[in-house]
């Protein structure tokens, strides 16, 4: 067992969250997992320099678990964002989806996405199997890549 204490901080995106993991990255802390509602998926947290890539995929699937979902086959490559927020239900057709994308409210991965042929890569799979989309600033889904 290691002495260095292992904390977890409930409501990590919250305004009382924030102050306290700042309060532990100032104390030297480095065993610090952050925990926060399937609404917060994808939100950042003032915690050292963490980034979705860099989550495991235990993390990831527990964050992921409560968002809307989209299983793609990945097999003949990844289909474009365009139809990932269709298929997320994130927009309900693809005229919807353009209007989103040109107006530069769609994310993948917390990155903005503005061309309505934009085609994810295998690289930007987190954990080699899902994307995190967005609409907007709260509209929250995952698409996960199947090989099949």
């Amino acid at each position: 067992m290691s002495d260095h204490p292992r904390i977890g901080v409930v409501g990590a995106t919250g305004a009382v969250g924030k102050v306290t993991l700042g309060l532990l990255a100032e104390r030297g802390y480095e065993h610090v997992r952050a925990f926060a509602s399937s609404r917060s998926a994808g939100s950042r947290v003032a915690f050292g320099q963490g980034e979705l890539t860099d989550l495991d995929a235990a993390t990831l699937e527990a964050a992921l678990a409560d968002l809307p979902r989209a299983v793609v086959p990945g097999s003949n490559g990844i289909p474009p964002v365009l139809d990932l927020l269709v298929a997320s239900g994130l927009s309900e057709s693809r005229g919807q989806a353009r209007r989103v994308l040109s107006e530069g409210g769609a994310y993948v991965n917390n990155a903005r996405v503005t061309d309505p042929a934009a085609v994810p890569q295998r690289s930007d799979l987190l954990a080699g199997r899902w994307l995190l989309l967005r609409r907007g600033k709260r509209n929250l889904a995952v698409a996960e890549v199947t090989e099949a």
